[in-house]
């Protein structure tokens, strides 16, 4: 059975020797051949790159991820990319030929690049809506409350809107072809708002039948249209009453 470890960086065990694979082999290939030499995964999750410090990325891959043993390397990308299919939600990120140095340099050390972009929630940070929302208000689960509400912690896309998934859709696949990757991860973490009382579209619906239809619909998109594995977190998978976690770790409703 496989494990995923997730390991931060400060944790200096494991200084295993990296599998030998051909770093020049594309897409799903290479991902076979990583799968086949990698039983487990030891993974390091980096958030918020930008143009100017991939050189400093590249370093992190080879002189401290691969001598630790990690062997996957989770790219929270989001909307911190040079899209081609959205110019509206176009950032100062990465475009896709800063993307291939990376995964050149990760496959030259044996490490699996996955992008992550979150998905529902976290579409905002304070005041401050994300790129998406910003460009696309009536996405918002929540458009009644204003921005500077301080008891939202982060906005979330509506899942019932029926234009959503198109868009997210475009971004996901560009971000697939960006990093040639054979795997993608949602996010999908610290949902608290879809069923808002005030939407239209959600307002009667059960919370877990809302959650279960973006997870649904992504994974239908990914896996059945696209041939890719898809990784989310976990936290709104596990019930908070009955594993006494917290409601950041799990979900109270």
């Amino acid at each position: 059975m496989r494990t995923i470890r997730v390991a931060i960086l400060s944790i200096a065990a494991m200084l295993a020797v990296t599998p030998s694979l051909d770093a020049q082999t594309s897409g799903s290939s290479w991902g076979d051949q990583w799968r086949a030499k990698n039983e487990h995964w030891t993974a390091y999750h980096l958030i918020g790159l930008r143009p100017d410090r991939l050189d400093v990325a590249k370093r992190l891959v080879a002189d401290a991820l691969a001598p630790l043993g990690f062997n996957v390397l989770v790219m929270e990308v989001g909307y911190n990319f040079q899209f081609q299919s959205h110019p509206e939600l176009q950032t100062s990120g990465l475009n896709k030929a800063q993307a291939r140095e990376l995964v050149a340099v990760c496959r030259e050390h044996g490490i699996r690049l996955i992008p992550l972009m979150n998905c529902l929630g976290h579409q905002s940070w304070g005041p401050k809506p994300g790129v998406l929302l910003a460009k696309y208000p009536q996405f918002d689960e929540t458009p009644g409350i204003p921005h500077d509400d301080k008891g939202i912690y982060c906005r979330e896309w509506c899942p019932s809107h029926p234009d959503v998934n198109k868009i997210v859709f475009e971004l996901m696949d560009e971000l697939l072809d960006a990093f040639d990757a054979d795997a993608f991860h949602v996010g999908l973490d610290e949902v608290f708002l879809i069923g808002d009382e005030n939407c239209p579209r959600c307002k009667d619906k059960e919370v877990a039948d809302l959650f279960a239809k973006v997870v649904n619909d992504l994974h239908g998109h990914l896996v059945g249209d696209k041939g890719v594995e898809m990784l989310m977190w976990s936290d709104r998978l596990l019930d908070a009453k009955a594993t006494g976690y917290g409601t950041w770790e799990a979900s109270a409703t």
